[in-house]
């Protein structure tokens, strides 16, 4: 399931599905180490900082360990794919 949350402006329909969509790369990596995707309860913060920068922050409790990631970028849209990078690194150690 996820969770958003925002600090600074409003998350259209729009952006809840990029967000969604962009997160959502992680069900694989997930599956390949054994944790079903389904069972993850997926927080994601999205905060503007500044007129041109936002913050993008994950956080993943799985029974191993928490996973959480944040990155600071000019668009939201690379902010999502530095922090779904790392998390997806993040994952791979789980094995």
């Amino acid at each position: 399931m996820f969770i958003i949350k925002s600090n600074g402006f409003q998350v259209t329909a729009e952006k809840k599905a990029e967000v969604e969509n962009n997160v959502g790369r992680l069900a694989f990596d997930f599956e390949k180490v054994g944790i079903d995707p389904e069972t993850l309860d997926v927080t994601i913060l999205l905060s503007k900082l500044e007129m041109d920068k936002f913050k993008v922050t994950i956080t993943i409790p799985t029974d191993k360990k928490v996973l959480e990631s944040s990155k600071e970028a000019t668009t939201l849209k690379e902010g999502l794919d530095l922090t779904v990078e790392n998390l997806a690194n993040q994952v791979s150690l789980l094995k």
